[in-house]
Formats: C-alpha cells, structure tokens, sequence
C-alpha cells in the first residue's frame, strides 16, 4: 500500500526507529506504508539475533557487529525501497576522533543507494560531518 492519499502533498514522512527488520516489517504491515529508517549501533545491539548471541555469553568481533548491522541496513534499504531513507549512526563514545567517525561514515555510506549518515552532535561528530560534505 502506499501513502494514503490525504497524506499526498504533506511535508510529513514517517520512520520507524529500530534495529529489527521485522519491528520496520510490522510498522509498514500497520501504517500501509513507512518512509524510512533511522537506526544506530544501540538500536542493532537490541536486535532480537544479537541481543540472544549476547544474551548467551556469546563474544562478538568488531567485525562480526558491522557486518550485522550491515545486513541489516540491506534489509531495511529493500523494505522502504529506492525513494526511501535509512539513517546510519556512526559508532561513537566520549573517546572516539573526528577521523574515526569520518571512516566509519565513510565505509558505510556505500553499504546501501538511500543510506544517510548520522554523526553525534559533538565536537568530534560535528567535524567529521563537516568533513563528509566537503569530499
């Protein structure tokens, strides 16, 4: 189903907030239609998957995490289609540079044609997004 025609011409788009293909599934099975995506590393973390490996004592690599959430950007990417958004957040904590989140932007960007990438509104997050437009 598609946007509901007395939503047609209203500036408004709608996205679900998660990092389970199956919540974005339901969201768009309930509203007919769904936008985008906004996603990050807490909301992949909580993934039913990767919340049960964790659950279970299972280590997971660095590696192993992205190429989830990678998978998981591909599904959401398919769900909303070529005329929506997927938001993808950048990891970040108190100690992570501007260089590093600008090659974590930068690796993830081509993961998907409709990705949009999300930088903490830090220093660190604000320079690296400064750097992001100018390449």
């Amino acid at each position: 189903m598609a946007r509901p025609e007395h939503l047609t011409g209203i500036p408004t788009r709608f996205f679900a907030d998660t990092g389970d293909i199956h919540e974005a599934e339901e969201a768009k099975s309930l509203m007919g239609f769904l936008d985008g995506v906004t996603t990050n590393p807490t909301l992949v973390k909580k993934n039913p998957e990767i919340a049960a490996k964790l659950e279970r004592g299972e280590f997971l690599t660095l590696g192993q995490l992205r190429d989830a959430y990678k998978n998981i950007a591909l599904g959401l990417s398919e769900l909303v289609g070529p005329d929506g958004s997927v938001s993808l957040e950048v990891y970040a904590d108190q100690t992570t540079t501007a260089d590093e989140m600008f090659d974590d932007g930068k690796e993830m960007f081509p993961w998907i044609a409709n990705a949009h990438i999300k930088y903490p509104l830090t220093r660190a997050g604000l320079a690296a997004a400064q750097r992001s437009v100018l390449v």
